[in-house]
């Protein structure tokens, strides 16, 4: 008679998250797996004592914000606000108010909050002081890293307004010379401000070093990529061949690791049209059949994408190769595949209509 095998015990969830390291919480959140840091962070708050909570509502008000939950985030912001009193730390109190001000209220109104803050909290520009402290300073870091952004969503799209960005370019810059423990966020901002500019060069270099503290920062990526194939554009137009090459060498690398850290839809597109340009349509579609064969798993949530996205805009990508290439019917087969993965995807419509013009033409 076989022996009854003994009861595993297993552990709750909120057991398991609360055992992870915070590190691990920041680390998904740089990756933009949102959902996965929230519960790290979440966790590690419910078991937490009283003194050690704010960091941890901080950064689940920040990524509730991130996801779009404005009311949600206003009183996380706020609850993160009282925490941080409760351990002296009110400058960071003071940057949690302010941003429950912009969600609830308006940018505009926590602009002129922030701006008057700094004017009498630290009139010298320099983080509080000679004698200031490495706590003081790293907070005044924040607060200039958001007066940055904040400046920077002050501006009008069409045109923007040189003398908001100097000011968003000073306030960006002090933020990273002050430094704080997550100070490639800063340098994400910097690098926001030249690209505003225009400067696309000087842009790259501040994402770069977003990257070099934080190899596996999304939005660095992300941001970096854009400015590369801003470049690849100016050097196709000065007729630079050999500029745009080694440009289109380094995008296709940083396509690469962008995918590593966190596969999107979008990147495994555009490292098909890359490798279609710089290799030939053989490569690219070889490209897009392996990676249909094997999806990348993806993190579904509000500001996410999920599988039947990524196959969707891979069979789109796709169509577009193959009708540069003339090759229509095969386009057509792909795009119309792509339909019937997602029916409602417009653009799958407008690709399936164009293929249909021209080929009754």
């Amino acid at each position: 008679m076989a022996e009854p095998q003994s009861r595993k015990r297993t552990e709750s969830l909120s057991k398991v998250y609360s055992k992870k390291p915070i590190s691990e919480g920041y680390a998904l959140w740089d990756r933009e797996y949102l959902l996965a840091a929230m519960r790290v962070f979440t966790f590690k708050a419910e078991g937490a004592p009283p003194f050690v909570l704010a960091p941890y509502l901080d950064s689940v008000a920040e990524i509730t914000l991130q996801m779009h939950d404005f009311e949600d985030a206003a009183e996380q912001f706020a609850i993160a606000a009282g925490k941080y009193q409760l351990i002296d730390q009110k400058i960071l109190a003071d940057l949690m108010r302010f941003k429950v001000t912009e969600v609830s209220s308006s940018a505009e109104i926590a602009l002129e909050q922030v701006q008057a803050y700094l004017a009498a909290q630290d009139p010298q520009g320099n983080g509080g002081g000679e004698g200031s402290t490495e706590q003081t300073k790293s907070a005044f870091a924040r607060v200039y890293a958001y007066l940055a952004d904040l400046l920077l969503g002050s501006l009008d799209e069409e045109q923007a307004n040189e003398s908001v960005l100097q000011q968003a370019r000073v306030a960006a810059e002090l933020a990273v010379q002050l430094g704080w423990d997550r100070d490639h966020c800063g340098w994400l901002i910097v690098g926001d401000v030249y690209a505003a500019s225009g400067d696309y060069v000087k842009a790259q270099e501040a994402y770069g070093k977003a990257l070099q503290r934080c190899p596996h920062y999304a939005k660095a990526l992300e941001r970096q990529i854009g400015v590369l194939q801003q470049l690849v554009r100016a050097a196709e137009e000065g007729a630079d061949d050999a500029g745009k090459a080694a440009l289109q060498t380094e995008l296709l690398s940083l396509l690469n690791r962008s995918i590593d850290v966190h596969p999107l839809a979008n990147t495994l597109r555009e490292k098909a049209f890359l490798l279609s340009e710089m290799h030939g349509d053989d490569a690219a579609l070889a490209f897009v059949a392996e990676t249909l064969e094997r999806p990348p798993p993806e993190e579904i949530d509000v500001v996410g994408s999920s599988a039947k996205e990524t196959i969707s805009t891979l069979l789109k990508a796709k169509a577009a190769i193959l009708a540069d290439g003339n090759q229509l019917e095969a386009a057509l087969e792909a795009a119309t595949k792509a339909l019937e993965v997602d029916p409602g995807d417009d653009e799958a419509k407008s690709i399936i209509r164009d293929l249909h013009e021209s080929m009754a033409a």
